[in-house]
């Protein structure tokens, strides 16, 4: 029973401070990737389009697009998500490498 009060209350603590992390992250204002890193993922996109296999061209959709909303019998609209990195360095406590990344949708 004294073991799982420990483990409850190191649960609790954790929780507590990626409550805390999660707060401070929604204050922070998203930047964007700089011109270089931007054109060489054009260019990737651009070369798995023309010349990738169909394997290729389709993992690339399923990494791009989050969600397609039909809007009409013969339209749709693709929901694009653009991957961010984390804003935090280091290894990352056992409770959060489960975590999904953090994505935008435009």
């Amino acid at each position: 029973m004294a073991d799982r009060l420990v483990e409850l209350r190191t649960t609790t603590k954790q929780s507590r401070s990626r409550r805390d992390e999660l707060t401070l992250s929604l204050d922070a204002e998203p930047t964007a990737p700089e011109k270089a890193t931007l054109t060489a993922i054009a260019n990737r996109i651009t070369e798995i389009i023309t010349t990738g296999s169909h394997n290729k061209r389709k993992a690339l959709v399923e990494a791009l697009v989050a969600m397609v909303i039909v809007t009409a019998p013969n339209r749709l609209r693709p929901v694009f998500r653009i991957p961010t990195p984390p804003t935090t360095t280091g290894p990352h406590p056992p409770y959060q490498r489960k975590q999904p990344r953090r994505e935008r949708f435009a």
